[in-house]
């Protein structure tokens, strides 16, 4: 098993966000909240609305990954 370069990993551990990936087509959102996961695909941009404070936990298994402000 290999490493899947690129992919991100997003955990909610508490609160409720809806991820927003940024799309050739427009915009997908994705309602986590706390315990729920999604993975964001490698070039997809993306950001969150925070509907409800709490911690999340992103897991990206690149070197130089970049953040967008």
């Amino acid at each position: 098993m290999g490493v899947d370069w690129g992919r991100e990993v997003v955990v909610v551990l508490a609160g409720t966000v809806d991820l927003i990936q940024r799309l050739g087509d427009g915009e997908r959102r994705v309602r986590l909240s706390a315990g729920r996961a999604a993975v964001n695909p490698p070039g997809v941009g993306h950001t969150a609305d925070v509907l409800q404070p709490g911690r999340a936990l992103f897991i990206t298994p690149r070197p130089g990954t970049e953040q967008a402000p």
